[in-house]
């Protein structure tokens, strides 16, 4: 499974990348900018899951193309795009010391996209232990064939051409 990520955040793409580390996923592409998410996207060839941080920005078309970061994700063949965005209020006698409060948001990010991600990875081993599952049955069903059907011809030939008779 691959998964691009964009937050303007880096503390966020860090956090997302030791996510990715601890369920075995791998990181395709990362971008910290709106512009670079553009160019990394299109320079992708479709990833899995698309983790795109701030929901506002992620609607805006570039200037360059006319289409919005959102579109080009789902355009690329991205299985599922989780788009994130959070709200603060932002009054400065509120929120003097951010680091209180960044923690808190830090971990509801991490959670929510460790859990999409899980969920995904799961997804992505059922379908390959169904396919696996598939062809098991198809190749026994051969063999049963293959070598069922001479078998139960010879053993009809032998009980009534060859077989004493009582």
């Amino acid at each position: 499974m691959k998964v691009f990520i964009y937050d303007p955040d880096q503390r966020v793409v860090d956090a997302v990348r030791e996510v990715c580390a601890e369920l075995g996923i791998r990181v395709a592409g990362v971008a910290i900018s709106y512009e670079e998410a553009h160019k990394v996207l299109e320079r992708l060839n479709g990833v899995d899951v698309a983790v795109i941080g701030e929901q506002a920005e992620c609607n805006r078309p570039i200037d360059t193309d006319g289409q919005t970061l959102a579109e080009l994700a789902r355009a690329n063949n991205q299985k599922i795009c989780v788009i994130y965005w959070y709200h603060h209020d932002w009054n400065p006698q509120k929120w003097a010391d951010r680091s209180v409060q960044q923690p808190v948001y830090m971990g509801q990010v991490e959670a929510s996209i460790r859990m999409i991600l899980q969920k995904q990875k799961e997804v992505e081993v059922v379908k390959k232990t169904a396919w696996c599952e598939t062809l098991r049955s198809a190749i026994g069903l051969t063999l049963v064939l293959v070598m069922g059907v001479p078998l139960t011809t010879a053993l009809l030939y032998y009980l009534f051409f060859c077989a004493p008779s009582f």
